[in-house]
């Protein structure tokens, strides 16, 4: 039996100064409402985990990030199925601690909604895979 290799994905989260910069899920069809990474997406074919985080902040916020300013934090697998023989998908955390802006276009009709948390006192309603990353 072949087993398919995991599903790379990328978590980005900003933070400064142990504030933690998560953005409410919208138009997603996937816990909208609820709280998340400032970014996160799939790594592409021949693409590292770092030029990824890097590739999907841009996309979704707006902002340059570079592979220095990334901390990559944890890469965890996890099982979609409980039962599944492998994990199906391998994500890659990693905190923006340097050199990123805060978007500043808000013009787009489909604009993140952004808000500040303090990282040791998150507790709201969030994404349930992502929540312990920006915890511990």
């Amino acid at each position: 039996m072949t087993v398919a290799s995991p599903i790379d994905i990328v978590y980005v989260a900003l933070i400064r100064d142990l504030t933690v910069l998560l953005q409410r899920r919208h138009n997603t069809g996937f816990m909208d409402g609820y709280f998340s990474c400032a970014a996160a997406g799939h790594v592409e074919p021949a693409e590292s985990p770092i030029s990824a985080a890097c590739r999907e902040a841009t996309e979704e916020l707006g902002i340059l990030i570079v592979p220095s300013d990334l901390l990559p934090l944890a890469v965890r697998d996890r099982r979609q199925d409980p039962a599944a023989p492998a994990p199906s998908h391998r994500d890659h955390f990693s905190f923006a601690v340097r050199g990123a802006v805060l978007p500043v276009s808000r013009s787009r009709k489909d604009a993140p909604n952004f808000a500040g948390f303090p990282s040791t006192t998150c507790h709201l309603p969030s994404c349930h895979m992502k929540r312990p990353f920006w915890q511990d």
